[in-house]
């Protein structure tokens, strides 16, 4: 049987418009027995020999379809096309358009409008079909032209990154290598004038060595003649020396076995046993393991509800749910709160405190500049204000401060003696959300050392990442662990396409923080709260979980 046939009288040629007075109808019931026609009146038989053709369908729906030139015939000036099955099934007003290739030259007609009509078939779901890349939209193309101009920008910037780094890096090692030689150099100047020092205090004491051996050699002749005198006198008594000779000898041997010291009461083999002991002694006479460390912060970590020291600068400070929080009453460069410390002079203090997540993020401006949890610095006055400052903002914008605390190192340790930064902060590690309030005891890292010597470590455990987190490769998997004091630590980074996701990691009952806590990254925050969850919020590129550590739960 013929198929239905539509016809479209076409003028390939044409610039101008035809207008079609009527609009064809067909069934999404007609299966594979419609057949569009395209009637070129302007073309002979000639002109269109060897020519190919495809045709392009849009559906009322969006769906798009691409009738490959295998699917077109050509029978003298007509090009015939069957409207397949999954095409017929979307129903409403088609556009169809033929585009003829002759001799590489494409001809497009215009376009033309058919009615499909619903018969008794369900709904379909909207498709797009494409056999050639010459079909890609404008948009497409845009799309692409815009990612290029994007990354030679992001390569732009990233060697001007790159340059400004290698100007830092260069003056950082030309100071470094000016600093080295000027220690070098004192270093020379000082050995030199203890080597000078070492030679003349040599040649005093040969002098004198030599002037006390004349004077022993004169009485050394003068004793010579008395030792003559009595030697008949030794002659004499030889025989009765010589019976004391053996009894002599083991109560001489027992004496040099047996020197007691009349202040310990000890008994020691030889003096080099007595010399060991008195090292010893010196040891240990600082060998405490705890110090006692006071925080200087009255209610460092808010908890009484009161802002007692603290001021503000185009801020105000406030109490909110045992957290300072610091808004800013002016738009400007910055937000400020500060207090006043009573501070000695040369001593070492040791700073640390938290920052909550608000609108904007806050750094320790005063007595150093750090956005880190923790510092230590050298006091250069009687007092020392202790001041805190957000970026540029906006009347409204907030953030928090809390746990604050800064204790004398010096004065709990002795001068010289003080600890070094990764050191306290280990040493307060083993407090809840390393801060306490008012005189602990601390003890010394060698203290801890020996607890954990002959420790087995845990292993590692690598958690199911969910929401999206993936590690950044293989061989930086995120994992943790908790050790023999009780704390969890985390290594591992986050991949850098990740900005903001939550719940990527649900902790285990035991290696959770008594409540939340939060670690400052990229201008973002890694936190990790009492039932588990780890949350990444406004962190940009890659972000390391290597700085997370804290206590478990008990």
């Amino acid at each position: 049987m013929d198929q239905k046939i539509v016809t479209f009288d076409v003028a390939l040629k044409s610039t101008e418009r035809q207008w079609v007075q009527k609009i064809p109808e067909v069934y999404t019931n007609d299966l594979g027995s419609v057949s569009l026609q395209f009637r070129i009146n302007d073309c002979t038989d000639p002109e269109l020999a060897g020519s190919t053709a495809i045709v392009l369908l849009k559906m009322r729906d969006g769906s798009f379809f691409q009738g490959p030139s295998t699917d077109v015939t050509r029978t003298l000036n007509v090009f015939s096309y069957t409207l397949k099955e999954n095409e017929g099934n979307h129903d409403g007003l088609a556009e169809i358009q033929l585009i003829v290739t002759i001799d590489a030259k494409e001809f497009a007609t215009q376009k033309y409008n058919f009615k499909v009509i619903t018969g008794l078939d369900s709904e379909v779901a909207r498709e797009i079909m494409i056999y050639d890349w010459s079909t890609l939209t404008a948009e497409a193309r845009a799309y692409i032209d815009q990612f290029t101009a994007d990354e030679l920008l992001r390569d732009a910037e990233f060697d001007n990154n790159q340059f400004d780094r290698n100007v830092a890096f260069n003056t950082a090692q030309g100071q470094r290598d000016t600093d080295f030689g000027s220690a070098q150099a004192q270093r020379v100047t000082d050995f030199n004038a203890a080597e000078a020092a070492r030679v003349l205090a040599f040649n005093n004491a040969e002098t004198a060595r030599a002037a006390g051996y004349d004077a022993d050699h004169s009485r050394a002749e003068t004793d010579h003649t008395l030792a003559a005198s009595d030697h008949t006198t030794a002659a004499a008594d030889h025989t009765i020396v010589q019976g004391y000779n053996t009894r002599l000898t083991a109560e001489e041997t027992a004496t040099a076995n047996n020197k007691v010291s009349a202040v310990k009461g000890k008994t020691f083999a030889d003096v080099d046993a007595r010399l060991e002991e008195l090292e010893k002694q010196a040891i240990t006479v600082d060998a405490r393991t705890e110090f006692e460390a006071r925080n200087l912060i009255t209610n460092g970590d808010f908890s009484n509800g009161v802002t007692t020291g603290w001021l503000g600068y185009m801020a105000s400070v406030t109490n909110e749910n045992g957290k300072l929080k610091v808004t800013a009453t002016a738009a400007g460069p910055y937000a400020q709160a500060y207090m006043t410390l009573s501070t000695i002079v040369g001593n070492k203090y040791y700073i640390r405190q938290t920052y909550p997540p608000g609108t904007v993020s806050p750094s320790i401006v005063n007595p150093a500049v750090s956005s880190a949890s923790s510092s230590i610095f050298t006091a250069t006055q009687i007092s020392t204000q202790i001041k805190y400052s957000s970026g540029t903002v906006v009347i409204g914008d907030y953030y928090y401060i809390d746990d604050v605390i800064i204790i004398d190192l010096t004065a709990a340790f002795g001068a010289g003696k003080e600890p070094t930064l990764a050191e306290m902060d280990r040493l307060m590690a083993r407090f809840p959300n390393s801060w306490f309030d008012g005189v602990k005891p601390i003890q010394t890292i060698e203290t801890l050392y020996h607890e954990k010597v002959n420790k087995v470590q845990a292993a590692w455990i690598t958690p199911t990442l969910t929401n999206g987190w993936k590690s950044v490769s293989p061989d930086r998997t995120i994992q943790y662990m908790k050790d023999e004091f009780g704390f969890v630590h985390f290594r591992g980074d986050l991949d850098p396409a990740l900005k903001s996701l939550d719940n990527g990691i649900n902790l285990t009952a035991g290696y959770r923080p008594s409540r939340t806590m939060f670690w400052d990254i990229r201008q973002g925050y890694i936190a990790v709260t009492s039932s588990g969850q780890i949350q990444s919020v406004g962190i940009s590129g890659w972000h390391t979980f290597s700085v997370i550590s804290f206590r478990a739960e008990q």
